[in-house]
C-alpha cells in the first residue's frame, strides 16, 4: 500500500508533513491528479515529527510524470513500533535494546537489524555497508542498497550473501514523487500499517581503535506495478 487510510490509495507528504491523498492513480503515462491535502503528522527533519495545526481541506490539480529510470532510491524510512512489539512479531531476542520512535531514518545512522541465526538476535548497525576488506568508511557514497540481480557478482556482496544475511525492521519507507516543477516525498506502508522487514546483508569492519563495527545494506529489486509509477526499484 502506498499511503493510507485505505488499501489502493496513494498518500503524498507535503513540505510541512501534511498527507496528500490521491483520488486517481495510473501506472503509465502522464495523468491529472486530484489531490486532497489535510494537515497532520508527517515526516520531519532528523528524528522529529512535524504536526500540522490546520484542519482545512482543499483540492489541487497536479501533473504526474513517470520516474526517471535507474535513479537512486531515496534513502529514508521510518520505524515507530516499540522494541517489544518488534521482538514478538519477528521472533528475536531484544535483550536490553531500546528502540525510540524514528520517523526519518537516514543513511550512516545506526539502525536496528535482526540476524539470521537461531535464536535470532537483534543489534544496531551502521546503514551503509562497509566491505570487510575496505579498512573503514570510505569517502564515497555509502552502500545503502544492493541490487538483488547482481549480488552474487559483486565482490562487495558475494560473501555476505552466503554468510551474513539480516532483516531490517521498518513500518514505512519514503520515495520521491515528481510533479510539475516540484518533488514530494511518498510514504509507502503495508495496508495493515503493521511493521515489516527489508532483506539485508551485513559486514563487520574495525574502527581506528580496533573495535568491531557492524554495517548493513538493504537489498532492492525491480518495482512491482503499484510502486512503478514512483520508482523503478523497490526494497526486497
Amino acid at each position: 500500500m502506498v499511503g493510507y487510510p485505505h488499501a489502493g490509495e496513494t498518500q503524498f507528504l507535503g513540505p510541512h508533513g501534511e498527507p496528500r491523498r490521491l483520488g486517481k492513480r495510473q501506472v503509465r503515462g502522464v495523468v491529472d491528479v486530484d489531490a486532497v491535502i489535510r494537515g497532520g503528522c508527517g515526516v520531519g527533519h532528523g528524528e522529529g515529527c512535524l504536526t500540522g495545526s490546520s484542519s482545512r481541506t482543499y483540492h489541487i490539480n497536479a501533473r504526474y510524470h513517470p520516474p526517471e529510470r535507474n535513479a537512486p532510491m531515496c534513502g529514508r524510512y521510518s520505524l515507530i513500533a516499540e522494541i517489544t512489539q518488534l521482538a514478538l512479531r519477528f521472533e528475536f531476542e531484544a535483550g536490553r535494546l531500546a528502540q525510540p520512535p524514528r520517523y526519518n531514518v537516514a543513511p550512516t545512522q545506526m539502525v536496528l537489524t535482526v540476524g539470521s541465526g537461531e535464536p535470532r538476535h537483534a543489534s544496531y548497525m551502521r546503514w551503509g555497508l562497509v566491505p570487510s576488506g575496505a579498512g573503514g568508511v570510505s569517502a564515497g557514497a555509502p552502500m545503502i542498497n544492493a541490487r538483488a540481480e547482481t549480488l552474487s557478482e559483486r565482490p562487495s556482496f558475494r560473501t555476505a550473501l552466503r554468510e551474513r544475511r539480516c532483516l531490517i525492521p521498518a513500518d514505512g519507507f519514503y520515495e520521491w514523487w515528481r510533479g510539475s516543477g516540484s518533488r514530494s516525498p511518498v510514504r509507502v506502508t503495508l495496508a495493515s500499517g503493521e511493521p515489516f522487514t527489508f532483506a539485508g546483508l551485513w559486514e563487520t569492519w574495525r574502527d581506528p581503535n580496533g573495535d568491531p563495527v557492524g554495517s548493513c545494506t538493504i537489498i532492492t529489486t525491480q518495482a512491482n506495478e503499484l510502486l512503478r509509477p514512483i520508482h523503478d526499484r523497490m526494497p526486497v
